[in-house]
């Protein structure tokens, strides 16, 4: 239902823009799900111009990236984000983020580099239960940022598929740790408005507005 929130499968305009994820495969070997029906599932939701996208498991060694994350298609498919500590000097890395390189063979050397970026994960205060709150840290708190940076950007370019969106946010990101991308911050933490920017050199945004509030 999820897919298909009103029942009718000859309607297009109900499936949504974005699926957060916060699940993975427990799995063993390190290559299982690189080229079965999984892959064919993430190359299906990217066709029908859904941004998909993956909080990754809390493994902070190298080659940690599980599936589904770990599927390679493109540079954005499947889209794994990283945590970092928002809240300290540099935007370290966050502890629990796994790293790369992705196990899953490639010809193509830069869909081994994983995450694709980071986002902010530590210490984030999210809601709880019915009118609660609490802080969280988690590749599950980091994800969700990226969820509304596609959202924001899709309120400005409605006709854009999720793979354009994501594919600004991805090379708009801004560079952390090691000089260009890497396996642990990926092309770096994301920048919606550079996104914006860079989206509004080939393409014309909707006229928007906003209310202040104090």
């Amino acid at each position: 239902m999820g897919l298909d929130s009103d029942n009718d499968s000859e309607t297009t305009d109900d499936i949504p823009d974005v699926i957060n994820n916060s699940w993975r495969w427990n799995d063993n070997p390190d290559t299982v799900h690189c080229n079965d029906y999984i892959r064919d599932l993430m190359n299906v939701i990217e066709a029908v111009g859904i941004a998909i996208f993956f909080g990754r498991k809390c493994r902070t060694n190298n080659t940690t990236i599980s599936a589904p994350q770990r599927i390679n298609t493109t540079i954005v498919n499947t889209f794994s984000v990283g945590s970092v500590n928002a809240n300290l000097n540099g935007n370290p890395i966050s502890y629990f983020s796994s790293r790369g390189p992705l196990q899953c063979p490639s010809n193509d050397s830069s869909l081994i580099i994983h995450p694709e970026v980071v986002a902010p994960g530590h210490d984030v205060r999210s809601s709880v239960g019915p009118n609660s709150y609490s802080i969280k840290s988690g590749t599950s708190m980091a994800a969700p940022h990226v969820s509304g940076a596609v959202l924001l950007l899709k309120e400005a370019f409605p006709d854009l598929s999720g793979t354009e969106i994501l594919t600004a946010l991805y090379y708009t990101a801004s560079d952390l740790g090691d000089v260009g991308e890497d396996n642990t911050f990926g092309r770096g933490i994301i920048d919606c408005y550079a996104a914006y920017t860079y989206l509004c050199q080939s393409h014309t945004a909707t006229n928007l507005t906003y209310q202040q509030t104090t």
